[in-house]
């Protein structure tokens, strides 16, 4: 599943989550069933392929923690 694919309150959501744990019991709460490599994927800051950058399209984008945007690593857009 990609971030895009969910609601936009599901995305709300994933982006207060702040490890690994939030985000599973997130995705379980939702009925979202992510594997155990996107869960760490996303925990770690890559986010496993699962946002891309709606400008480039670029899946090298971490989250902000402060902010709550995402930043592209790859053209510099924040979203």
């Amino acid at each position: 599943m990609k971030f895009e694919e969910l609601t936009l309150k599901q995305q709300e959501k994933v982006r207060t989550c702040r490890n690994a744990d939030d985000l599973r019991r997130l995705a379980e709460e939702e009925g979202v069933e992510l594997s155990d490599e996107q869960i760490e994927a996303i925990s770690g800051g890559s986010w496993g392929g699962l946002v891309s950058c709606p400008v480039c399209g670029g899946s090298n984008v971490n989250l902000d923690s402060f902010t709550g945007l995402w930043a592209c690593d790859g053209c510099g857009t924040r979203f």
